[in-house]
């Protein structure tokens, strides 16, 4: 597991009740105000956003869910930035989402939900092809394979409360080519602007994106005191394919 370089984690909440200020849900997760806030009223939508650690947080409020992120920051000077290893990242995800279950205002929810996005670094398209072989055991990845692409659900049940739950445990997988072009533009009295000094950079990784969530049972709701409970049991079953591929 310690391969992954971390590009995103995410909790997305359901809520049953009421809207939230986000400015409150942001001011109890965050120390610091949001750089920015960006409101789309016609959606009832608003996003909030800061930097946080080595990367950047952002809230997302909308209608009928609430995602919480923390992902890399994107750099133009640098390919595969990350947020370290899964289990840097989610420490340092932990200490804001811990806030949110302990938040006095957080409602029921009738679904929870957790993403990651993983890549691990590879010499070759061949090398990435080998890795998703190691990590599909149903599927045959030959080295020689293009353009391949895997998204599978494998739900799991689980117990809570005296009652059984659906969980959903999607993931895809492929080879991603990661593309940086550049030009080196120089002035000066005697020439014109050239672009003669022209450099392109690329970064081949096996690529992995999780979201292991709770099917909706109209019958079953989740307190905010059981929340954290099974945001742990998703996150469990997140790092089981990071770390051991596509198993049932």
């Amino acid at each position: 597991m310690d391969n992954w370089e971390v590009k995103q984690l995410r909790l997305t909440i359901f809520p049953t009740e009421g809207e939230i200020d986000p400015n409150a849900i942001w001011e109890n997760m965050v120390s610091e105000k949001p750089e920015t806030i960006n409101t789309i009223t016609k959606l009832r939508q608003v996003t909030m956003q800061g930097t946080y650690q080595l990367g950047v947080f952002t809230i997302v409020l909308q209608q009928d869910r609430i995602h919480f992120t923390y992902e890399a920051a994107l750099d133009p000077d640098e390919l595969g930035v990350n947020l370290g290893t899964i289990d840097e990242a989610e420490r340092a995800f932990s200490t804001l989402t811990e806030k949110w279950f302990s938040f006095s205002a957080a409602t029921s929810a009738s679904r929870i939900a957790f993403g990651m996005i993983l890549d691990i670094p590879v010499k070759s398209r061949e090398d990435a092809y080998v890795k998703l072989d190691e990590l599909l055991h149903d599927v045959k990845v030959g080295r020689n394979t293009s353009d391949f692409l895997y998204q599978i659900n494998r739900r799991r049940e689980r117990d809570f409360n005296g009652n059984k739950i659906l969980i959903n445990r999607l993931s895809k997988w492929s080879a991603n080519l990661q593309f940086q072009s550049r030009f080196n533009v120089k002035v000066t009295e005697l020439e014109p602007p050239s672009h003669k000094a022209f450099s392109t950079n690329s970064l081949m990784t096996c690529h992995l994106e999780i979201d292991v969530n709770t099917v909706e049972e109209p019958s079953i709701q989740f307190a905010r005191e059981f929340q954290k409970e099974i945001f742990a049991q998703l996150v469990d079953m997140a790092n089981e394919i990071a770390e051991k591929g596509d198993i049932p």
